[in-house]
């Protein structure tokens, strides 16, 4: 995990930002706690980025099967700062995963948000998903 940087909220909502997981060129992924202290990762899109991508990118993450991604706990779509607050799950980035020499269909990928014309966009965000990444 990285530090905030100059610009980053300490809070959105309810939810304290430890730090910066990734960034990349849809927004930034915090490591943030809840009010009663659970662990969360929150991505923020940046300032130039359409809300409408990220309630895609949530509706989709609420479809998939619970063991495949991690659980959104909620979505502020509207405002300055829209977000998407998802359980924490601890692993590699899939920056780090493929640095490591793990290989992902794009099809796979592309289920996860992940553009297919683009793999390995985002690649400093967390994999999506639970369990060891190796």
């Amino acid at each position: 995990m990285e530090p905030l940087i100059d610009g980053d909220p300490q809070y959105l909502g309810t939810y304290w930002l430890a730090g910066r997981l990734g960034a990349g060129g849809q927004g930034v992924v915090y490591e943030g706690y809840a009010e009663d202290g659970a662990r969360v990762a929150i991505k923020v899109l940046h300032s130039d980025q359409a809300a409408g991508q990220l309630a895609k990118e949530a509706a989709a993450a609420q479809r998939v099967a619970s063991f495949c991604t991690a659980r959104v706990i909620e979505a502020r779509l509207e405002g300055a700062r829209p977000y998407i607050v998802s359980e924490y799950v601890a692993g590699p980035s899939l920056r780090a995963a493929v640095t490591a020499g793990r290989r992902f269909r794009r099809r796979a990928a592309a289920r996860h948000g992940y553009p297919r014309r683009h793999p390995g966009v985002d690649a400093g965000r967390p994999l999506p998903h639970q369990g060891d990444a190796s």
